[in-house]
């Protein structure tokens, strides 16, 4: 074994988490997405409580996508093609409600989560497989043009 997967493997006992756990910060998760929706749509963010408590979705969600997308044989076994799609259907899907609900600011932008899981994810394959750097080039122009 090389370095890199000796470290790998001592990571993997050292961070590991049974699926019980990653199911219940998976629901906990989605309820702090919730409250924190209904507050920002239907309570006009009359309660800045679950305001702050929302601001914890995101990196609990991105925790949990990216320690399953870690699991051994990931993309061999087709787990960030699989994730890719449901991302990008998902998003598109919930595009429907963000834009009736007065989501978009500048056309189609703010684009919901879901869209940078994605792009997380497409840049994680073309890393593993050496794609061209358009990918990371293009999510660079994104978040430089959101920062303006």
């Amino acid at each position: 074994m090389t370095k890199q997967q000796n470290l790998n493997v001592a990571l993997r006992k050292w961070i590991s988490f049974e699926d019980p756990a990653i199911e219940g910060l998976k629901w906990l998760a989605l309820a702090l997405m919730t409250l924190d929706h209904i507050n920002k749509f239907l309570l006009h963010d009359s309660w800045p409580i679950l305001f702050i408590l929302g601001r914890l979705v995101f990196p609990i969600f991105g925790f949990v996508f990216a320690y399953n997308l870690a699991r051994p044989d990931s993309l061999s076994k087709g787990r960030y093609q699989r994730a890719s799609l449901k991302l990008l259907g998902f998003g598109l899907l919930a595009t429907i409600p963000y834009t009736m609900l007065g989501g978009l600011v500048h056309g189609w932008w703010p684009l919901n989560v879901l869209f940078i899981l994605l792009a997380a994810t497409l840049h994680l394959v073309c890393r593993k497989k050496q794609c061209s750097e358009l990918l990371p080039s293009f999510i660079d122009v994104c978040y430089r043009w959101r920062t303006k």
